[in-house]
């Protein structure tokens, strides 16, 4: 019995890539292709610093490495603990490994774009978005209407604690979790997928033809706008009331560093200016869909989370109202879409 127990312990370590079955390995290698060719192009098609590149690149790579085993060994030992729970057995230490490549690589590679190929882009969109706003809510802009219904920093931090820690934490972490508690290997591979086209198709490719900044960069980045202005003012204001009472809204601090790194273009851990669509909104709702593949309340618990990101990315002015909901659509179309995944081919005979 000691030695079953001992052997089953070790069944989250990696087993030898030949010994993953075939198709598992060409999934494996078109999400390292795909984000490999990314990143090569990216690197030789922008004035990134190759030496800044990897030292953020290895500083990723180790982060999600320490993710993948950490919630390798914690679902492994649940279904030891529990053999009836809801994580499903599956070989997973492979892909253990090959998602913390593609999570340290797309979150680098996703810095260099955002920080290098968007600036030059500039914000043509951002008077149109705010008109769109100001439309779909009667004649007021949503940031007020959601400043009128929870004043005062005490939300402002809640909402700063799912918009940083949280998301940031579930963002980094998706792709080992879906590997490990998804239900069968599709839904595994669709939600990996989903988490890395997202970052080109959603927070690259989209933001740039919809080049904007979002509402706390409008005045200083588009022009004069009274309703903004009061905005940044608010949100001052907000920032200190919680330092008085000993909080940091981290959130707020972010925006003016977000805008230096902007106007002085250097490879930076957090760095970009980009709006629509909404990259935090749409991970949140990946967030979700991932959540109903394991457990109904539990992807109701997500959808909350989701709308708490929506609430907090115009909240603090980061975004439009309609950035969040066209990154959710998105999200949602991608999600879709990877169904064509897992279209069985009929065997082939000899």
């Amino acid at each position: 019995m000691a030695e079953q127990i001992r052997a089953r312990s070790l069944l989250f370590i990696p087993r030898k890539i030949r010994d993953v079955p075939a198709h598992q390995r060409r999934s494996m290698g078109r999400l390292l292709a795909l984000i490999g060719v990314a990143g090569f192009l990216l690197l030789n098609l922008t004035d990134a610093d190759y030496d800044d590149a990897l030292i953020f690149l290895g500083l990723y790579l180790l982060l999600a490495a320490c993710a993948s085993l950490g919630i390798g060994f914690t679902t492994h030992r649940i279904r030891l603990a529990r053999p009836n729970s809801a994580i499903a057995p599956f070989d997973y230490g492979a892909w253990l490994g090959v998602t913390a490549l593609i999570t340290g690589m797309t979150i680098t590679f996703f810095m260099i774009f955002k920080q290098f190929i968007m600036p030059p882009r500039g914000f043509p969109f951002d008077p149109f978005l705010a008109r769109l706003d100001h439309w779909l809510f009667l004649g007021h802009d949503p940031w007020a209407i959601v400043h009128a219904v929870l004043p005062g920093w005490i939300p402002a931090k809640i909402l700063d604690l799912c918009y940083t820690n949280a998301w940031f934490v579930l963002m980094y972490c998706f792709p080992a979790i879906a590997i490990t508690m998804a239900r069968n290997y599709e839904v595994r591979l669709r939600l990996v997928t989903c988490w890395l086209v997202s970052w080109m198709v959603i927070g690259s490719a989209a933001a740039w033809l919809f080049g904007s900044a979002g509402p706390c960069y409008y005045n200083a980045l588009i022009g004069p706008n009274e309703s903004f202005a009061l905005l940044n003012q608010t949100l001052s204001q907000i920032s200190a009331q919680g330092r008085a009472a000993g909080f940091t809204i981290h959130t707020l601090d972010y925006q003016p560093q977000l805008l230096s790194t902007f106007l002085e273009p250097e490879l930076e851990a957090v760095g970009g200016i980009s709006a629509m669509p909404s990259m935090h909104v749409a991970m949140a709702a990946l967030f979700a869909i991932g959540a109903f593949q394991i457990r109904r309340w539990l992807g109701w618990v997500m959808t909350v989370f989701a709308l708490a990101i929506w609430t907090g990315s115009v909240y603090f002015g980061w975004h439009y109202a309609t950035d969040g909901l066209v990154g959710a659509g998105m999200m949602f179309g991608l999600w879709k879409a990877t169904a064509l995944l897992t279209l069985r081919r009929p065997t082939r005979t000899s």
